[in-house]
């Protein structure tokens, strides 16, 4: 099946009534959907296998998030470029994926629009393949670890300084020595404004180790980081 992307009249079906209703999916079809030529994927196989994880992990389960990320970027073999399309993303969890969307976030009150249709770190599918995308390599234990925290991945996800992989991976290895994942985010945060002039791209993974744990050194304790 060629993969879509939500068409404005797509988005505009996405209602309080439609979060609010468990069965609810937008149709695949000419003004609903506009096909991304030359992509074709086997969305039937990644339902069935997103299925699977629903069924045996509870609904609202955070772990979700760790059982399909892997699943999900391995179904969608896409470029960056095409992966930062938000109304690609609007037309799988809206469509194809509308019950994940509903089994992760609708346990106890409806999803947030923006699980939906939202940012690549709010749209409940894309915040998972992009997950999978900048930490996975070269140990997909690295993403594991950022996927067990919701707070990470909402944040990390739209750090454009997240895209050099030496840098993701060290801010992984800072996860052991900082588990704050405020302090760790407001680094993150830090690391990307002082990225040209820092040139991280050129840093190794021992300076930039250095560089984040005097980083957080700097910081003030507490909740005040923010």
């Amino acid at each position: 099946m060629k993969l879509h992307r939500l068409t404005p009249q797509g988005r505009s079906l996405i209602t309080a009534a439609f979060v609010s209703d468990p069965t609810a999916s937008v149709e695949t079809n000419a003004t609903y959907a506009s096909p991304v030529d030359g992509v074709t994927v086997d969305i039937d196989g990644l339902v069935a296998d997103v299925r699977v994880a629903c069924t045996t992990l509870g609904a609202g389960n955070p772990q979700l998030d760790g059982a399909v990320a892997e699943t999900i970027h391995r179904a969608l073999p896409i470029g960056r470029r095409l992966a930062s399309d938000a109304s690609l993303w609007a037309w799988l969890a809206a469509g194809p994926l509308a019950f994940f969307v509903q089994h992760r976030w609708g346990a106890k009150t409806p999803p947030k629009p923006m699980r939906f249709r939202g940012s690549l770190n709010e749209n409940a599918v894309a915040r998972l393949w992009w997950t999978w995308e900048l930490f996975a390599t070269p140990d997909p234990d690295r993403a594991n670890q950022v996927l067990r925290g919701q707070y990470l991945i909402d944040r990390l996800v739209t750090n454009q300084v997240v895209r050099y992989p030496h840098v993701a991976n060290a801010l992984v290895d800072a996860m052991k020595s900082i588990p704050d994942n405020v302090r760790l985010n407001v680094i993150a945060t830090h690391l990307k404004r002082r990225a040209t002039s820092l040139a991280l791209e050129c840093m190794t993974p021992a300076e930039l180790g250095a560089l984040i744990a005097e980083m957080n050194a700097e910081l003030p304790e507490g909740r005040s980081v923010v």
